[in-house]
């Protein structure tokens, strides 16, 4: 990869502000790369030695903008998305910002000469729950809502863009991503557990799969950097799976409180949350999602450091000290 005049790497980065793009920031810096921020405004909250080049929304930008901030880069990591449900208005914001925006990011990469482009998807192109052992890369995609779909198309269009462009591509499909300031489900786990309300997972021996977001972040740093990753789909997550069971208790620990784990079956659970439009959430406490993440761990010489588990117990003292500064 040619070097800017600078004499360090570049690596741009979308979606810098977010958990993983902080992350993924400071692990550039560590690898000896300068991180480049693509941002909407320039009051994003990208971590200090972070460059910032303003380019708007991704999803109406056009390649001519993209290309120019991407002029002395040598290499992308595409993290931003949207990730609203619905099939009217936010399922067209999907597709517009997953979908098509990715290809023109893509292309724009090419223009500018940036090497190589590594697109962040999703382990969710895979469904809420599998069964059988681990999955790996070359599993079936079995998409159930409509973001999965966006990022499986998102995907094959960066496919496609490398195919016609020659740019070199690799995709990663990480899991739930956990740490100190999680949001959604574990964000949701944690304010329950903090609030005292029993649980009903005594009974689940699922396994699911986590990754743990300065884990992830490193795994991204060597996907841009690594040769072999090039035309790879690359899955991320730490080797050791968790019930939802443990993963409440993970979470507990790092809040300084015991969680109520009622043992209710999965079986029950699933009948109670079908009525109620919770479908997709209970397949998504209950069932099991684990992948096999050996490849990752051969081609990039990466292994996770901090775990899963210190993930969790990370996003519960996060939300214990929330509280007490709430106070």
């Amino acid at each position: 990869m040619a070097a800017p005049s600078d004499g360090s790497r570049r690596l741009a980065i979308t979606g810098a502000s977010g958990l993983i793009g902080r992350a993924l920031c400071r692990a550039a810096r560590d690898r000896g790369w300068t991180p480049v921020a693509l941002a909407r405004t320039d009051a994003g909250a990208a971590p200090e030695g972070t460059l910032t080049r303003v380019v708007g929304d991704l999803g109406s930008a056009s390649a001519e903008a993209l290309a120019a901030a991407l002029a002395d880069c040598d290499a992308l990591v595409h993290l931003a998305g949207h990730a609203a449900p619905g099939r009217t208005r936010a399922g067209e914001a999907l597709w517009r910002v997953n979908v098509s925006a990715s290809e023109t990011l893509a292309q724009a990469a090419a223009d500018a000469g940036v090497a190589r482009i590594v697109f962040v998807s999703s382990a969710k192109v895979f469904g809420h729950a599998s069964h059988g052992p681990p999955l790996t890369a070359e599993s079936a995609p079995a998409p159930a809502d409509l973001y999965a779909e966006s990022k499986l198309a998102a995907e094959r269009a960066v496919w496609q863009a490398a195919q016609a462009t020659g740019i070199e591509a690799c995709v990663v499909r990480p899991p739930l991503v956990c740490g100190a300031g999680a949001k959604g489900n574990l964000a949701r786990l944690a304010r329950a557990i903090r609030a005292g309300v029993p649980l009903p997972f005594g009974s689940l021996r699922n396994r699911r799969t986590l990754v743990e977001v300065h884990d992830l972040a490193d795994l991204l740093v060597r996907c841009a950097e690594v040769p072999g990753a090039a035309g790879r789909t690359l899955l991320a997550g730490d080797p050791e799976a968790l019930s939802t069971a443990e993963i409440a208790r993970a979470v507990a620990g790092g809040l300084g409180r015991r969680v109520r784990l009622v043992p209710v079956p999965a079986a029950a659970l699933a009948l109670a949350g079908r009525p109620l439009g919770l479908r997709s959430t209970i397949a998504q406490l209950t069932g099991s999602l684990e992948l096999d993440v050996g490849d990752a761990q051969a081609l990039l010489g990466w292994s996770p450091v901090r775990g899963a588990r210190r993930g969790l117990a990370d996003l519960g003292a996060a939300a214990a000290r929330a509280t007490s500064r709430s106070r």
